[in-house]
């Protein structure tokens, strides 16, 4: 995490000064970069993103990181209008958050993406399954089918009890009709 909070800081001072840095500038980010990963980190220390299986990251994870990327911009810029007596470029502190959010964002992400688009290839001998229901519920029963290579099933499809789902598609395998 550090490094990538680091490198974020650094872009957000490069884009606001169009990649070239003033000496007063290139002080003022040494000077304030442990400051700026300090509060960040407590932040997402608090949403508890320092700890965890990235592995199982989902929406509610970004959500949290986004939370304590902008709790961290506002510590920043109450920080500044206290104690840097507005000589620091503001600007930098909103590029920062959202260069932050993208790279801690992706580098989760990227994982998963990863770990679902090469999951272990399955044995052709696995037995096809029809899913009662089609919403919330059997979603997670499919990923769980899905994930868990050592479930001998594939989903063939869903079967829900109203027939405005009939047709729809939930992963891609469609809801085949009602019971």
């Amino acid at each position: 995490f550090a490094v990538l909070l680091c490198v974020a800081y650094y872009l957000a001072f490069l884009i606001r000064f169009e990649g070239s840095l003033p000496d007063y500038y290139d002080w003022k980010f040494k000077r304030t970069l442990p400051l700026m990963v300090a509060i960040q980190f407590i932040f997402l220390g608090v949403f508890g993103q320092l700890e965890g299986y990235w592995r199982y990251v989902s929406i509610s994870d970004i959500i949290s990181v986004a939370k304590a990327l902008v709790l961290s911009a506002i510590s920043m810029l109450a920080f500044e209008y206290f104690f840097l007596a507005g000589s620091y470029p503001t600007g930098v502190i909103f590029i920062n958050g959202f260069l932050a959010f993208i790279m801690l964002s992706g580098q989760r992400l990227s994982l998963r993406l990863l770990r679902e688009a090469y999951a272990p290839i399955t044995p052709k001998s696995r037995e096809k399954v029809i899913i009662l229901g089609a919403g919330d519920r059997a979603e997670r029963v499919y990923r769980e089918i899905r994930q868990n290579p050592d479930l001998a099933f594939t989903v063939a499809g869903f079967v829900d009890q109203s027939s405005s789902m009939t047709g729809i598609k939930i992963h891609g395998v469609k809801v085949l009709g009602t019971f």
